[in-house]
């Protein structure tokens, strides 16, 4: 399994950061994906990635501006993703926090040739952008 960890600071309270990364109804303000299926009265959701890829996510744990944590699982992937929200000085302190694997045995080396790091610092820059338009 590969795991990329990523830190951000956020110039904007707890609960601002954690209203726009959990509502995934309005997801206009992220640059990788082409839209967002909600399901299941909002616990699970499909993203659709530029290329067309869809990936589909169930919520596993929503502990309100602290933790949000889902399965994520495509035809080639399967993980977790993790955000840990805390209050820090001048704003929020965010962890995010992925690991995936690749679904099937022989192919285990595509989960190492996704751009984790790359796929997370855009996703940052994208809530950063979202967050100064408040």
């Amino acid at each position: 399994m590969r795991t990329s960890v990523l830190t951000a600071m956020f110039s904007a309270p707890p609960e601002t950061v954690w209203d726009i990364v959990t509502n995934n109804n309005a997801t206009a303000w992220r640059s990788d994906i082409t839209c967002v299926h909600v399901a299941e009265g909002g616990s699970v959701f499909v993203e659709t990635a530029k290329g067309g890829m869809e990936t589909t996510f169930r919520i596993t744990h929503k502990e309100p501006y602290r933790l949000y944590a889902f399965t994520l699982e495509n035809r080639m992937i399967c993980g977790e993703w993790t955000g840990e929200f805390s209050a820090a000085e001048g704003g929020t302190k965010v962890v995010f926090t992925e690991r995936v694997r690749s679904r099937r045995r022989l192919l285990w080396f595509l989960a190492y040739l996704m751009p984790l790091k790359a796929m997370q610092q855009q996703y940052v820059a994208d809530l950063q952008r979202r967050l100064q338009q408040i």
